[in-house]
């Protein structure tokens, strides 16, 4: 089975990283420095997004598409790979293939962003909330069957579907009965209030702004947590201080010089005091916690500070490229952690539609994979490299193989083997990663 287009995994992950990095990730204030007074938000925006927000959404970020250089970012990302030291999670190999693959998806997020703004297409919302959704805006005159298409070829975008909806082309969840004629009056007043509180010294209007309102099942979630993250840090909160956080917010200026400020708006000082010292006391917990180098250092010199009834942080360019540089690494090995996790689960889907289809076949096993589309439960199996299937079908009948645990079914296509390894699916239902190309040729020869 061929994957359908769309972008690679790594482009569309160095995108959410930058979005992620810029409108989440903040760094030092100098003590006593003023917070500067918020511009007035014009209320059209905050109208409009807010009525594609309901009780099951507590989130959203706003991207300016046509103002954010992310190909920047990316290639940012890969002078940062390309200067990264390797160690014992990340070998020297998988750094430089890292900076090709972010230079490629560069070339690619640059060229996709270039047709998308041609079509008519304007700022991005990505709504959070258990079922996400992506809101793609769209302008007078906008060419909505290619927008519809080229947003389809992303990740987040189930099985190419979209629907347009009042101007809009939501991706990912269908948001059933949104968007209303009329927001909650206290959910616009909240968004508006966050909108305004998050601004950066150098951008009035960011390029990226999170906003993040707990609904009520997520302030019983905080309620669970606080005692526990209160304990880990040794910091003594009120058990009610889920009840007093009443929004909190992010935003980002531009690429190359980005700077981050990020609000946490309690209902007073003493919950605003515990709030800064619970994320104080997890950042001084992380500093400890990761391998030395850039990343520590930054952590270290993070700290929220009290600002009336609201816990603040900022992020100066400097520290935020620093920052930036010391995830490299830990970005890499995360992504490879997850990309092996998907592509074994892949692995297993496929072999129990081959078991399966055995059993309903007198023991035959496929002729191909294309013959399993009603065995994997209507489930799209996209590799997260956007790689195939290699199936590799034994000449007896399942019930007859001597050594199931060593018979080879389905196994990554590769050109060049893999640094670590390749993910391999056996007769007996199993998976492994097999280390080296002689293993497999040995496992394929005796069958």
């Amino acid at each position: 089975m061929s994957p359908r287009p769309r972008f690679s995994s790594l482009s569309f992950a160095a995108f959410v990283t930058g979005v992620v990095a810029l409108a989440g990730v903040v760094s030092a204030q100098v003590e006593g420095q003023k917070v500067p007074a918020a511009a007035p938000e014009n209320a059209a925006p905050v109208h409009d997004i807010a009525r594609w927000i309901d009780d099951s959404i507590f989130g959203v970020v706003m991207v300016d598409v046509a103002r954010i250089d992310v190909g920047a970012l990316i290639g940012q990302l890969a002078q940062f790979a390309d200067r990264s030291q390797p160690g014992p999670a990340v070998k020297q190999e998988e750094l430089t293939q890292m900076k090709m693959q972010l230079l490629k998806a560069r070339e690619e997020f640059d060229a996709w962003v270039t047709e998308y703004k041609a079509a008519g297409g304007g700022d991005v919302w990505f709504l959070m909330a258990p079922q996400p959704a992506v809101c793609f805006l769209t302008g007078e005159g906008a060419d909505i069957d290619k927008l519809k298409g080229m947003i389809g070829k992303l990740e987040f975008a189930e099985g190419g579907k979209t629907i347009f909806r009042k101007g809009v082309i939501v991706a990912g969840s269908t948001l059933r009965g949104l968007p209303v004629d009329e927001p909650s009056p206290d959910r616009a007043e909240q968004l508006k209030a966050a909108l305004e509180a998050a601004k950066t010294p150098s951008a009035d209007d960011p390029v990226v702004r999170l906003v993040l309102i707990p609904t009520d099942a997520h302030r019983l979630l905080m309620a669970g947590l606080v005692p526990h993250i209160s304990q880990m840090v040794d910091v003594q909160v009120a058990k009610d201080l889920n009840t007093k956080v009443r929004w909190g917010a992010a935003a980002a200026s531009n690429i190359p010089n980005p700077e981050v400020h990020a609000v946490i708006q309690t209902t007073g000082a003493q919950p605003a005091q515990q709030v800064a010292a619970l994320a104080n006391g997890l950042l001084a917990k992380g500093a400890r916690d990761v391998p030395p180098g850039p990343l520590v250092e930054v952590l270290r010199e993070l700290k929220f500070l009290v600002n009336e009834d609201r816990a603040e942080l900022r992020v100066s360019t400097t520290a935020m490229k620093r920052l930036t540089e010391g995830m490299v690494v830990p970005l890499l090995a995360a992504r490879e952690a997850a990309r092996r996790t998907v592509a074994m689960s892949q692995n297993r889907q496929y072999l129990v539609g081959v078991m399966t289809y055995a059993a309903e076949h007198e023991d035959k096993l496929p002729a191909s994979l294309d013959d399993l589309k009603d065995y994997l439960g209507g489930a799209d199996l996209v590799h997260p490299d956007g790689k195939n299937w290699t199936y590799v079908k034994p000449a007896a009948k399942l019930s007859e193989l001597e050594n199931p645990s060593l018979t080879v079914i389905l196994h990554e296509e590769y050109k060049a083997w893999p640094l670590k390894g390749l993910i391999v699916g056996f007769a007996d239902g199993h998976v492994e990663v097999v280390e080296t190309e002689e293993r497999l040729k040995d496992l394929l020869k005796n069958r």
